[in-house]
């Protein structure tokens, strides 16, 4: 979805989040890093290398485990630019993200992966030149959160339509990119009748919204959000 866009459905420069950030624990775990050899099973899958390793933190939408606060480490995301397939075989480019856990190992010297890697980097001289030339692309995901609005729950005249236009309006108030907290701020401006810091886990929420961003893009460990889509429930008005 194109930044600064806002996509309703009726039925600057990102931080650089250091692992001296993240708890101690945390550190001292001999995780995937830049320039690691990996797997991804998206699309066609294959083998490739780590471009880009992005730490996530609880933020208010997050569904927050006892015991942990917003700011708090949540995940880490991997993006891998994909080189072979997995007989071994020069693919086209492309990327994958992946959510793995901070204990996985790349593959090391002397493994069959890492073997069959070498191999067709060797047979495949100009095409591992391109692959070293080929240049990222963003890699956008997004972030759903639910919420209990509509006419039952504030007040009659808060319809759908009411939230559409009130949308477009705090979407327009916002920086082409933008925090959480910031669309919490700009809301309460709108006098949003929405509170963004209670999203509802437990029930089917009538209101749900759509947060798009490009994975690594994020600014004093909170992401940095480029566009909105807003849905309705069937249980909007019942």
């Amino acid at each position: 979805m194109k930044r600064g866009n806002l996509n309703i459905v009726s039925d600057k420069e990102s931080d650089t989040i250091d692992i001296a950030d993240i708890d101690l624990d945390l550190k001292e775990n001999n995780f995937l890093k830049v320039g690691d050899w990996f797997y991804g099973i998206t699309g066609e899958g294959g083998f490739g290398q780590i471009v880009k390793v992005c730490h996530q933190f609880y933020e208010e939408y997050s569904r927050i485990p006892i015991g942990k606060k917003v700011g708090d480490y949540d995940k880490t995301l991997f993006i891998i630019k994909y080189f072979c397939s997995f007989d071994f075989k020069p693919r086209r480019n492309g990327t994958t993200c992946l959510l793995k856990d901070l204990d996985s190992k790349p593959y090391s010297e002397g493994s069959e992966e890492w073997k069959g890697i070498q191999k067709c980097i060797k047979e495949n001289p100009e095409k591992y030149l391109a692959y070293q030339k080929y240049k990222v692309k963003n890699v956008e995901s997004w972030k759903y959160v639910g919420y209990m609005a509509g006419p039952r729950f504030s007040s009659p005249e808060h319809t759908k339509e009411y939230f559409q236009e009130l949308f477009v309006k705090i979407r327009s108030d916002l920086p082409d990119l933008f925090t959480f907290n910031e669309l919490m701020e700009v809301a309460k401006k709108h006098e949003c009748p929405i509170r963004f810091d209670e999203p509802e886990f437990r029930l089917i929420p009538t209101f749900k919204l759509y947060l798009y961003y490009n994975v690594g893009e994020s600014r004093s460990k909170r992401i940095l959000f480029h566009a909105i889509r807003i849905s309705f429930n069937g249980n909007f008005y019942r």
